[in-house]
């Protein structure tokens, strides 16, 4: 079985765990799913630090996952754009389900999309633990942020270093 068919089972996996999480009888396990959210609050302070609300800006999030923060974001920023990929077609049907206006989402590997341009800000969060080459991810953000642009990431996890020391 191929690495990134494993990786979208674990994803499927989570998606359907998710539930079970936030009602377990365990502390733990419900701070543990709660950490995404507060992940996402993080993601979401740091950009209203950068932009106010009419502000005309792109940014993607790439591995978006279900679109949660995407969609929190549109609603604060309507002249944004913002674009979601993500490799799992699960993820990116519970994000169609609930999109706003601004919001697009993609269902594509992180470095097939040579149309999309450049963007103001590039969020990268929970990724890299994800991604079996983490140097062509680094290449590929690097590629999708404009000059002058942002890059925001979290990792819980220890990325895979790749050579790199």
């Amino acid at each position: 079985m191929d690495w990134h068919k494993i990786q979208n089972q674990q994803i499927d996996h989570a998606l359907e765990q998710s539930e079970m999480v936030f009602n377990s009888e365990s502390v733990i396990t419900r701070l543990w799913g709660f950490s995404d959210q507060l992940i996402q609050q993080k993601h979401l302070v740091n950009i209203l630090s950068l932009y106010k609300k009419n502000d005309n800006f792109r940014l993607l999030d790439l591995g978006c996952g279900i679109g949660t923060l995407l969609n929190q974001l549109a609603r604060f920023f309507p002249e944004a754009e913002f674009v979601g990929i993500d490799s799992n077609e699960n993820s990116i049907k519970q994000a169609n389900l609930h999109i706003t206006n601004n919001c697009r989402f993609i269902c594509s590997q992180f470095n097939q999309n040579e149309e999309l341009g450049k963007f103001d800000v590039v969020i990268c969060s929970e990724v890299f633990e994800h991604v079996e080459d983490t140097g062509q991810l680094l290449y590929e953000i690097t590629r999708l942020v404009r000059e002058g642009g942002y890059l925001v990431t979290a990792n819980l996890n220890r990325p895979k270093a790749d050579g790199i020391a």
